[in-house]
């Protein structure tokens, strides 16, 4: 229950004397004009150890432990408090690693393309500032999308656009672009 801010604890009038509060009932009509403003919260054992409980000392003493007891209330309240925006922020962290880790996506089919696998291809999909990036590490061919199944389907008619202009261009390829054709032959071929 959340104390309300501002929240400022009244002398009841009921339980008075000529004005002045009669042991007997001041301690509940305490209680009472404490849980109707939300001045403390009411679920607590404390709480309810001090509702049972019953005063037969004189009232300044009655207040006093009253007083006490609110203070260790208030204490535990001001606890909980702390480890509620604890699990929160916990929670936060735990969704922020969820979304941010990457996945290896096994890409088994490049179809319609006329290209078969040869073997699953890893590509890892991890997130990024606008989406998420599909990156086949090994031929250093990677591709964005606004989803994961966007960025690696962008990143399959990719590997097959950069397969067939490797292989049309074998013969004038330097030693990077060779790399990167013999990296993908090992991965897909042309279907014949």
């Amino acid at each position: 229950m959340a104390v309300r801010s501002g929240a400022r604890f009244q002398w009841p009038a009921h339980g008075h004397a000529g004005g002045v509060p009669q042991p007997e009932t001041f301690g509940q009509a305490c209680l009472q004009e404490a849980e109707s403003n939300r001045f403390i919260p009411t679920i607590d054992e404390g709480w309810e150890e001090l509702r049972a409980e019953r005063y037969s000392q004189d009232w300044p003493t009655a207040l006093g432990q009253a007083a006490e007891k609110l203070a260790e209330i208030l204490e535990i309240h001001g606890r909980l408090r702390g480890l509620e925006a604890d699990v929160a922020a916990l929670r936060r962290d735990l969704v922020h690693l969820r979304d941010s880790r990457p996945i290896v996506v096994p890409i088994t089919t490049l179809a319609p393309e006329p290209v078969a696998v040869l073997r699953e291809i890893p590509v890892v999909v991890r997130p990024t500032e606008d989406g998420y990036l599909a990156t086949l590490f090994d031929a250093n061919i990677g591709m964005t999308g606004d989803t994961q199944e966007g960025a690696v389907e962008n990143l399959k008619a990719l590997l097959v656009d950069v397969f067939e202009q490797l292989e049309r261009e074998e013969n004038q390829l330097g030693p990077g672009p060779q790399r990167q054709l013999a990296t993908l032959r090992s991965f897909i071929k042309r279907q014949d």
